[in-house]
């Protein structure tokens, strides 16, 4: 019986090694740039800074759009805030006139200030966890051990594109 070889039963028949997948992220990105830079000829330096700097670009991006998300929720959070304050005016002159109306505005009150209190320690945590992403190290910082260690190594002055 012989069966049928597809893809995934096909015999390994050696040869050259499959490429590794693209970078996904910056971090991948720099981990490329590193491994480039030590080589005596640099060869794709400049496209992989440029991929770097597209990816820190969507990053910003990422972040602007959050960043605008959470004022668009405090601003709704402020006018939930300011409707709060007015019903307790208005409770303050139902309870004067009739006391069943005020149960029930005690009871809407307390519940959107529960909902209230929850979204506000959400953005809270957002805005915390917002500002720890954008403290990354830039291109320039993440450059400079290599080159000192390659300096060590050959005593020499080196050029960014590998020529002494």
């Amino acid at each position: 019986m012989s069966e049928a070889i597809t893809p995934s039963t096909a015999p390994n028949k050696g040869g050259r090694p499959r490429n590794p997948g693209p970078p996904k992220n910056a971090a991948d990105v720099r981990l490329l740039i590193g491994g480039e830079i030590v080589k005596a000829k640099p060869t794709r330096l400049r496209a992989l800074q440029n991929l770097l700097k597209s990816f820190e670009d969507a990053e910003k991006q990422a972040a602007s759009e959050r960043q605008n998300q959470l004022l668009q929720e405090a601003n709704e959070l402020k006018r939930l805030e300011y409707q709060r304050r007015q019903q307790t005016g208005a409770l303050l002159l139902a309870s004067r006139k009739e006391p069943k109306i005020t149960e029930s505005l005690n009871k809407q009150i307390a519940e959107r200030d529960a909902r209230i209190r929850s979204l506000i320690e959400e953005i809270d945590s957002l805005k915390s966890r917002l500002s720890s992403n954008n403290r990354r190290t830039r291109w320039r910082d993440c450059r400079r051990k290599p080159r000192r260690k390659l300096h060590r190594f050959f005593g020499g002055n080196l050029k960014p594109n590998g020529k002494n």
